[in-house]
């Protein structure tokens, strides 16, 4: 699809929204206002943001390119000297950042390039590649240039240049386009970025980190159209993976509203990588250390139904614990429980949150939740393993920017109580359901409840 007249630039965004159900009046307003004056776009807010990121996925004649080491009107006059004969100025973004922040840019914009195998051998592999750049101090800003433009021949394809004293990086590919473009038009993702520290991230098993990424990233990139894409939304550990903090072992995502076809394609997926080993012949028997651990690190126990107990070692490709809307694979609960959660985190609701840049953010152009949202889910887990992380990273960044100031809380811990119904009367399990809250196990005939114990300063001792 082409970009025809500067009007449909808000096209593939109002798509979305709709999609997600959701409208903001506010942002309607300015992004009609914007493609009215019909300029050339060089201020910038979450809608107009949003606007550009879904402009650049959906038509194949915009370009979005970076020049990296020159300043603003050095920027322009390269772009006159260099590029205007191929290319219109749509917007023009530009930002500084110190070698720190660019060596995070280049890892993602590199991703698909290089085989990188470790946090010396991409440092050696940037600075061999940019001399210039290895001699700057950490507080010398670099100047970086967005350009997004509109092609005047739909098959020029600009490539990288290099040069002794700047970079120009012209993405491969859409998925390329869509990592640069949400990199400099999320300013969470600018944000996240910030907090990562990059060696921490290779450390923790960037190999494996990688095979499980990819997984994810190539289903979403290669078996979802474009408007389902921004119905899936990746939480829990994987942002502490990226941000360097710890390794997570499994990926969570959530699907929220897919057409048919991409909802079999994932529920195809999903019998091939969820994590999960049951059949109808086996149970699952998860020690009280595993169900507290929220992604499940350790191999698990089986139960043959004769008896035999045998250990079985997670199989490296069902890595995703999968939540999928309007199947059978979605918590009932989680129609209240998203809601909630996104208010605390400062949404209206849930479909702002996938819908409105100021509440997600993306990582090598995928899109997941921020690193507040991630803390305020674990302040509502209420569990040991999630107050450890909260009081970890406390540790390691300054949290008050995400609105955590004191994280002296009641931490409890939930002890899983369960009998089997056939060991007890009735008048004990109405007792369970009404009084506890109980629930019931149909498949094995079990009733199971969580009783509360405070652990506050077992943990904080710990920590």
């Amino acid at each position: 699809m082409k970009l025809k007249k500067i009007d449909d630039l808000k096209t593939p965004l109002l798509t979305v929204w709709d999609k997600c159900e959701y409208n903001n009046v506010y942002f309607k307003n300015n992004i009609n206002l914007l493609t009215q004056k019909g300029n050339v776009i060089q201020t910038f807010d979450t809608a107009t943001n949003d606007m550009l990121i879904h402009t650049i996925k959906n038509y194949e004649n915009i370009d979005v390119l970076l020049l990296i080491n020159k300043s603003p009107t050095e920027s322009l006059r390269y772009f006159d000297e260099h590029l205007k004969d191929n290319y219109t100025k749509l917007a023009i973004k530009n930002d500084e950042y110190n070698k720190n922040m660019l060596l995070k840019i280049l890892y993602q914009l590199y991703y698909e390039r290089n085989s990188i195998t470790g946090y010396r051998h991409f440092t050696d592999f940037i600075f061999r590649k940019f001399n210039y750049l290895k001699d700057k101090t950490d507080e010398e800003l670099i100047h970086f240039t967005l350009f997004i433009v509109i092609k005047r021949n739909s098959k020029y394809n600009q490539i990288s240049i290099e040069e002794d004293d700047h970079y120009l990086y012209a993405p491969m590919n859409n998925n390329e386009k869509d990592i640069l473009s949400t990199i400099f038009l999320n300013k969470n993702s600018i944000d996240l970025m910030k907090m990562q520290n990059l060696e921490f991230f290779f450390i923790h098993g960037i190999d494996e980190f990688k095979h499980k990424f990819n997984i994810y990233r190539n289903f979403v990139n290669e078996q979802l159209n474009r408007e389902d894409q921004s119905q899936m939304l990746l939480f829990s550990s994987i942002i502490l993976n990226i941000i360097g903090h710890r390794k997570a072992n499994d990926i969570d995502f959530l699907a929220f509203n897919l057409s048919e076809e991409s909802k079999n394609n994932l529920l195809d997926f999903r019998e091939r990588h969820i994590n999960d080993f049951r059949n109808d012949t086996e149970e699952l028997e998860l020690s009280e250390s595993q169900e507290n651990n929220e992604d499940n690190t350790e191999s698990f126990t089986i139960n043959s139904t004769n008896g035999n107990k045998r250990s079985t070692k997670k199989d490296p490709n069902r890595c995703m614990d999968i939540f999928i809307k309007n199947t059978e694979h979605w918590p009932h609960y989680w129609s209240v429980w998203l809601d909630d959660w996104s208010r605390k985190s400062g949404a209206k609701y849930f479909k702002e949150v996938l819908a409105n840049g100021d509440y997600h953010c993306y990582f090598l152009g995928m899109k997941l939740t921020t690193l507040k949202m991630d803390i305020e889910r674990r302040l509502s887990r209420e569990r040991p393993r999630a107050y450890a992380d909260i009081y970890a990273l406390k540790r390691r960044y300054n949290l008050k920017d995400f609105g955590i100031i004191d994280l002296d809380l009641v931490i409890n811990d939930k002890k899983e109580k369960c009998f089997q119904l056939k060991d007890i009367s009735e008048e004990e399990k109405n007792r369970i359901l009404l009084e506890k809250g109980g629930r019931i196990r149909e498949n094995i005939s079990e009733i199971y409840y969580y009783e509360e114990q405070n652990i506050s300063k077992f943990v904080q001792t710990m920590l």
